[in-house]
């Protein structure tokens, strides 16, 4: 067989495995009863394309096989049941999140809605956002969005071991911090960035209503964990989070900050 017959076989462009195509597996829809600016839609493919739209501007990807195996298997597992939130609120949210599995809604995120997914659901969404943040780059921060001031909300991660840990700080406009610190304590480079108006919004509401109350926990536990997490909220140490410590933090106040770290997770650098 001649060389000249082969060429066409060695240079063509193979076809696309990673389509956007069809019904996509899950499909996320943030947005904005008050603000259609703030729209932000997030497809995954069974393929393992994935694509984020957002004012006005497209990202594309695709999750490696390994990837795009777990995310279906826990879309697929996932029961999808809404349940009774045990966060009891009376503040209005014009910003909600749709969730759609094979393009059948199944499960509306509202702050102060009373319902919640289940948690195996919960845990599944997590998932998905998770292994997003790992392929998504880093958006630019816009202009005008910028760490200054007194941080709203802080996390500190610290140990009392030689370990890593960090710093992450998020600004009332949306403007966010990550600090990284090896075990030796030296710091790492500095990951900036900044949160959506849609997304910035009701997480200032839900630190601004949480009480963040902490009682001392009666139960006797033995276990030792060198590392803790602090939590600041516009400065004050509100809660430190240790394994058996003594600390034990008001559920709405838990609901918070389970919110606040899913939707860093998504523009955090993977780590």
């Amino acid at each position: 067989m001649s060389i000249t017959f082969l060429l066409p076989y060695l240079f063509a462009t193979p076809p696309s495995a990673c389509a956007a195509q069809g019904t996509p597996l899950i499909e996320m829809r943030q947005a904005s009863e008050r603000d259609a600016s703030v729209e932000t839609t997030t497809r995954i493919f069974g393929s393992g394309a994935w694509v984020v739209e957002t004012a006005g501007r497209t990202q594309r990807g695709c999750f490696d096989r390994a990837e795009v195996r777990t995310i279906r298997r826990a879309v697929q597992r996932a029961p999808w049941q809404t349940v009774s939130s045990p966060v009891a609120c009376f503040a209005y949210d014009p910003n909600f999140t749709e969730y759609r599995v094979h393009g059948k809604l199944r499960f509306v995120e509202r702050m102060c809605s009373g319902k919640a997914a289940d948690s195996a659901t919960a845990q599944t969404i997590d998932l998905v956002k998770a292994e997003l943040a790992d392929e998504k780059p880093v958006m630019p921060a816009p202009i005008g969005c910028r760490a200054a001031g007194t941080p709203m909300f802080e996390i500190h991660k610290l140990s009392e071991e030689a370990e890593p840990t960090s710093k992450l700080a998020l600004y009332a406009n949306g403007a966010w911090t990550f600090q990284p610190i090896d075990a030796y304590g030296h710091a790492g480079a500095m990951a900036t960035g900044c949160l959506d108006k849609r997304t910035i919004a009701p997480l200032r509401t839900e630190i601004a209503q949480a009480p963040w109350e902490t009682t001392l926990s009666r139960m006797v536990c033995r276990a030792y964990s060198p590392s803790s997490t602090q939590y600041f909220v516009h400065g004050k140490r509100e809660f430190t989070a240790r394994l058996c410590g003594p600390e034990r933090l008001d559920p709405q106040s838990l609901a918070a900050i389970k919110r606040i770290e899913s939707e860093l997770a998504v523009v955090l650098p993977a780590r």
